[in-house]
This record gives structure tokens, C-alpha cells and sequence, in this order.
């Protein structure tokens, strides 16, 4: 059978099974009363399950990003459960499985224990993707992913948590046959945390914690030149070490909390290293109609001291359209940080990522606007406005120019001005919802930012929530012409199983064309997923 065959008849199965598989189950499910989110990448309780780490835990702007698992994430991915009728020593098992065309395959396990003592998780993923539309993994499409992690919660008192983490990641991405040199670029990952908190009284929290990362890229070579210097090699190792520590005070309408934290980075095959400390504090009001808050601290860096800071103001009201809260929020400063080569290698694939980031400073503003017109129907309007500051840009690919020796994108730290609009409407009641947004890039974007992005959305969902379906549609005309339309089915056939169908890029997969992230490169478009999951 040839592979255009063998794709009609796929595409013929998928369709048939898109509008014949809710009619095949008829009787009545009911939901379990254990609330937990299960993705293919991460699982968390419900708030009543864990206990409240708010306040004995640092900020999130205190931690390390999280890493990106897989650009593979559908929405099928997240199964809700109920809530409530958990017990000390409640202990489960979920799962995510299931294969498509062409060449997807997902598996996701987890074990948890929701005991109100001493919770813990531990999870198991892989994701392979071999071959991207009528492309061969033979000829670099393709990309897979496996990932462990554990975390645990010890409630030593009343008074005293503390929680811990471990993970490792190995992730590799093919070179589409661009590179003379490498046919692939992997790397791997490991991190640990250890966190302690005191809580007096859910007034005062004190925390402590310690933060590392270790990562490893290469490039399986290919073709060895005899001479390939440093700045032209993708093998490059980084260590991240973030010791940090504060206390936090919340009153019944006035919060406070001041933090301090120390960056140490570097590469371990070189001399290269980098030092950052930061201390940070914060106050914050609430009361009937307005929050507002402010936040400054100092940034010490190897040659410059800086002092970033930020503040907001949140106004409510009430309007004779609907019982939902009108609100407008301000907010503004400058921000500093330096962000991770972690979470960069997977917002920006191939790229070569030979050197530490520097620090990234900008001037920021941004407005939010919520609009409820009615119960059913409201409207939000985002903008956001960033500029370089004390010449500390943004360090991003250059997709311009490929490098000549390895065929990646290089580095470089460029000042952006940066101005961004997000305006949606949203309907919703009963079972039906529908979504229209317009996102914008107005001024400075890369190549693979949203320059004009349309999208439609629309979720229904059956009387007894066994069955749900969705369609979206994405139309990007400054990146492709050709919109991006999605379409999914859900179905709980017990309690504790559900079955899924998926089609992503529809237009895309019946061609067998592509979609260009940065020219040369590909992404993946164009496929379709079954899927199952499991929850006991």
C-alpha cells in the first residue's frame, strides 16, 4: 500500500471514529469524588488534598522556571475528577497512552498519595514523535522526550513542612537533514530542591530553600571536521545553584514579605561563571474595591548594581449588565532577571546555546481590562509594552543567518522595543462556548513570535459531561496562509476511563505540507491522536 493510501484510509478511520465514537457508548457516568488534574506532564491535587505551601514557600519569581516537557501538550491531557472524599491514605495510579499518524506515541504514569501528611508524587513520561507530515525521521524529522520526577511534602508539625524534588530529562530533536555536521541535538537534564518552611499562625512564614540544575547538550556528530571550534560546538554544560531565603507577613488587608536569593552559574568544561544576588521586598493592600502593590529590590551583578521594581493597581466594580466584577488593572516598573538556558532550549530550538545569559532588563507597562457585557457574554483587552533597559537585552536567535558551520541559529542579546495586544470575546451558557481573540506584535518580534494571530474557539459539552468536543481554528497570514484547524472528541466510558480523538492541523495533514518555524526548520503539523486514560 503506498504511504498517500495509507494516509486516506487513516484519515478515513479518524473521521469515522470523530462522529461515530460518542454514539457507541450510551449508559450514564458519574465522575469519582477524588479531584486531581492528570496531564502528560505534570499532576497536582486538588488545594484541600496538599497542604497550603502559600505561605511558607518563596514567591514564583524566587524559583526556577519550570521546565517546558514537550512542545506536545493537547488538551485531552487534562482529566478532572471531583472533589473531596479523600482519606490520609489515599494512593493512585494514572496513566495517558495512545499513538496517531505520523509517528505520535505518548506514555504518562503517575503514583501519588494524597495523604494530608505526607503527600507525594512520582511520574514517568515519554514522547516520541518520529517523522513530521510525509517527512522521514530518516531525514532528522523527528523528536522524542522521557522525563522522571518525583516530589515529596513531609508535614513534620503544625508548623513545619518541607518538600523536595527530583527530576531528570532527556530530550532530542532531529536536524531535518539542515546541518552538514549533526544530525540531532540532545540534551539532558537533572534538578533538585529541597524547601522549608515555619508557618506561625497563617500570619507569619518563614522559608528556606535550595534550588540546582545540571544540563548537558551535544550534537550527535555526523560528519567530524578537523578543526570545529568552541563558539561553532553545540556540546556545552551548565550547572544553575540558587540558594535563597524570607519571611512574609499577611495581615487582613495588608501583606508584606521580603526575600533575598543568590544565582551561581557557569559551564563546566570552561572558566566561565556568573554571580547574582538579589534581594527583594514587597507590600500589598486589599480592600473592598481596589488591590495595589509594590515590590522593589536591588540586583548585584559582576559589573552593575541595579534596582528593579514594580507596581500595580486593580480597580472593581459592579455594572447593571451583569453580576461579574468589571476590573481594570495597571501595572509598570522595570524588571530585571537572568533567564535559564533550561527553559530556552525548549522555547527556541535550533539554536546553538554555547554561552551563560546575561542579565535581561526592561521597562515594562501593561493594562488589563475585563468587560463583562453579561452573564454569558464579556470581553477582555491586554496590552503590554517592554523596552530595553541599561543595555541589557534579550538574548534570542539571531534566524537570520545560520551559523556555517553547524547550520544553527546563534545568540545574541539585541534591545527590543516590544509592544503586544490580546482582545477576545468570550460566550458562554449552558453547554456551549465560544471564543474569538486577536493577539498582535507591533513592533520589535523574532521570526517565530505571533505577529497577527486570529483564533476561533468553541467547547460543547453533553448534558451528563460524558462527552465533550472542541474545534479551533488559527489563522496567522504574516507566518502562513494556510489556517490552523483543530478538532477534538472526549469520551468518559467509566468513571475512570476516557477515550479521545484528536485532530490537529487538519488542512496541513490531508496535504502533507509543512509549517516553517524558522526557514529552514519545520514544526510539526498536521496529525492525529488517539488516546486513552486511566485513573485508579
Amino acid at each position: 500500500m503506498t504511504t498517500t493510501s495509507s494516509r486516506r484510509v487513516f484519515l478515513g478511520t479518524a473521521v469515522i471514529l470523530f462522529f461515530f465514537i460518542p454514539s457507541i457508548f450510551s449508559q450514564n457516568i458519574e465522575l469519582p469524588s477524588v479531584t486531581s488534574t492528570i496531564t502528560g506532564e505534570t499532576e497536582e491535587a486538588d488545594e484541600e488534598a496538599l497542604p497550603d505551601f502559600s505561605q511558607v514557600l518563596p514567591p514564583e519569581e524566587n524559583v526556577l522556571p519550570q521546565l517546558n516537557d514537550s512542545r506536545f501538550s493537547p488538551e485531552s491531557n487534562t482529566l478532572d475528577l471531583g472533589s473531596g472524599g479523600m482519606n490520609d491514605n489515599d494512593m493512585y495510579l494514572s496513566g495517558f497512552f495512545g499513538g496517531g499518524f505520523p509517528g505520535l506515541f505518548i506514555g504518562d504514569f503517575s503514583i501519588f498519595k494524597t495523604s494530608l501528611k505526607n503527600p507525594f508524587t512520582f511520574h514517568f513520561l515519554h514522547s516520541a514523535h518520529n517523522g513530521y507530515g510525509m517527512n522521514s525521521p530518516s531525514d532528522g524529522f523527528y523528536d522524542s522526550l522521557t522525563r522522571l520526577d518525583g516530589e515529596a511534602v513531609f508535614n513534620v508539625s503544625d508548623a513545619f513542612s518541607l518538600k523536595t524534588r527530583g527530576l531528570y530529562r532527556s530530550n532530542t530533536i532531529g536536524l531535518q537533514n539542515q546541518s552538514p555536521l549533526f544530525s540531532s541535538l540532545s540534551s539532558q537534564t537533572m534538578q533538585g530542591s529541597v524547601t522549608g518552611g515555619l508557618n506561625f499562625s497563617n500570619i507569619f512564614s518563614f522559608y528556606s530553600s535550595l534550588d540546582g540544575f545540571v544540563t548537558n547538550q551535544y550534537g550527535s556528530v555526523k560528519f567530524a571536521p578537523e578543526e570545529l571550534s568552541s563558539s561553532d560546538n553545540p556540546d556545552f554544560s551548565t550547572f544553575l545553584l540558587v540558594p535563597s531565603a524570607g519571611f512574609s507577613f499577611k495581615g487582613s488587608s495588608i501583606s508584606f514579605s521580603l526575600d533575598a536569593q543568590y544565582n551561581f552559574t557557569g559551564s563546566i568544561r570552561s572558566s566561565e561563571y556568573g554571580h547574582r544576588g538579589a534581594v527583594y521586598a514587597a507590600l500589598s493592600t486589599t480592600v473592598s474595591i481596589f488591590d495595589a502593590g509594590l515590590r522593589v529590590g536591588g540586583v548585584f551583578l559582576n559589573t552593575m548594581q541595579l534596582v528593579p521594581f514594580d507596581l500595580y493597581l486593580t480597580l472593581r466594580g459592579k455594572t447593571a449588565l451583569s453580576e461579574k466584577d468589571l476590573s481594570v488593572t495597571f501595572a509598570g516598573g522595570m524588571e530585571s532577571k537572568q533567564v535559564s538556558l533550561f527553559e530556552m532550549q525548549d522555547e527556541h530550538l535550533f539554536t546553538l546555546y554555547n554561552t551563560i545569559p546575561s542579565e535581561q532588563s526592561d521597562w515594562f507597562a501593561d493594562v488589563k481590562f475585563y468587560l463583562p457585557i453579561a452573564d454569558f457574554f464579556s470581553s477582555d483587552i491586554n496590552l503590554g509594552f517592554k523596552s530595553t533597559a541599561f543595555e541589557n537585552g534579550v538574548l534570542l536567535p539571531d534566524y537570520t543567518v545560520q551559523n556555517e558551520q553547524n547550520s544553527l541559529f546563534d545568540l545574541s542579546a539585541a534591545a527590543r522595543n516590544e509592544l503586544i495586544s490580546d482582545i477576545a470575546v468570550k460566550y458562554s451558557i449552558d453547554l456551549f462556548s465560544l471564543a474569538l481573540g486577536w493577539r498582535s506584535s507591533w513592533l520589535d518580534a523574532s521570526v517565530v513570535d505571533q505577529r497577527q494571530l486570529i483564533y476561533v474557539s468553541t467547547f460543547i459539552t453533553s448534558k451528563e459531561s460524558k462527552l465533550r468536543s472542541r474545534a479551533e481554528i488559527e489563522f496567522e497570514p504574516m507566518r502562513d496562509l494556510v489556517p490552523d484547524i483543530s478538532l477534538g472528541a472526549y469520551y468518559s466510558v467509566t468513571p475512570s476511563f476516557s477515550l479521545a480523538l484528536e485532530i490537529e492541523d487538519v488542512v496541513k495533514l490531508v496535504t502533507g505540507t509543512d509549517r516553517i518555524i524558522a526557514y529552514p526548520y519545520t514544526s510539526r503539523s498536521g496529525s492525529a491522536l488517539i488516546t486513552a486514560k486511566f485513573y485508579f
